[in-house]
């Protein structure tokens, strides 16, 4: 039961770890917007929103959606948890793990779809932090299995 444990928490810092992360150079907005990372055009499109500030010690909730921008019928599978989520200070060191759990789920997505997932999470020291999230999860194309990685852009977090 240990080595199941450890195993799980070294697993999460891996993948938590394994997203590179850059720190923006503007000012922070209520929502940020990203792509795709696989180069070709990609029906999906992620938004993260989360408050500018808060207070030390204070529950904060972050939320995260991919947003499916074309009218046909897609066929997707993903972890139980569509999105990890990336806390960083200022030095780029994250500050935030957490299990993942490798339970997959399959989801038909029709029309114009949204798929919303939340993460509290609160923060012992001042300062400021830079939080991302990442869809991870493949789609299903005539037989077909391909794999999808969208990154969100990065919001700035104050705290006080």
């Amino acid at each position: 039961m240990i080595l199941k444990k450890f195993y799980l928490g070294f697993l999460a810092l891996f993948i938590l770890f394994s997203y590179p992360m850059q720190i923006p150079n503007q000012s922070s907005a209520s929502s940020a917007e990203g792509g795709s990372s696989t180069g070709k055009q990609n029906p999906f499109t992620v938004k993260l929103s989360l408050p500018q500030k808060v207070k030390v010690n204070e529950e904060f909730s972050i939320e995260a959606s991919l947003k499916k921008e074309t009218l046909s019928n897609l066929q997707i599978s993903s972890r139980t948890r569509l999105f990890t989520y990336v806390i960083k200070d200022e030095s780029g060191t994250q500050i935030n793990a957490y299990a993942v759990t490798d339970g997959g789920i399959a989801r038909i997505l029709s029309g114009k779809s949204n798929i919303s997932e939340g993460y509290t999470y609160k923060i012992k020291k001042s300062g400021t932090y830079y939080v991302s999230a990442v869809a991870e999860f493949s789609i299903m194309d005539n037989g077909n299995s391909k794999d999808v990685k969208i990154k969100t852009e990065s919001k700035k977090l104050e705290v006080k």
